[in-house]
């Protein structure tokens, strides 16, 4: 069963898209069930929109876009790499070694 997780899924309008991050979150249990033992981890970054490459073709095709996203983004902003980039490390560090299934949004307050 994949749970439902309003936390992540408040301003998805598409069930595509809320059906993505469900599998996301179930694969993350999953795998660290099934992986603990061999010393990998099973933790997730969920992001809500990152400023990335690709993000200006899109942006030519629909210029509402972006103010789309940013109504459902309380900090007003799309996020970082450098952020996500900064989380990865410490989700990779020994730090993080004990901490099991953690399912870290990054959503600017979605």
């Amino acid at each position: 069963m994949i749970p439902f997780i309003p936390g992540y899924s408040r301003t998805i309008v598409n069930s595509f898209c809320q059906e993505r991050w469900l599998a996301v979150v179930q694969m993350t249990r999953h795998l660290r069930t099934e992986w603990a033992g061999s010393g990998v981890g099973g933790d997730a970054i969920l992001p809500a929109q990152v400023l990335n490459p690709s993000l200006p073709a899109w942006v030519a095709v629909d210029a509402q876009l972006v103010r789309t996203w940013l109504r459902c983004i309380p900090a007003g902003r799309l996020g970082r790499p450098d952020a996500i980039r900064g989380l990865a490390v410490l989700l990779a560090s020994d730090v993080w070694a004990w901490i099991t299934e953690a399912l870290i949004p990054m959503d600017g307050g979605t």
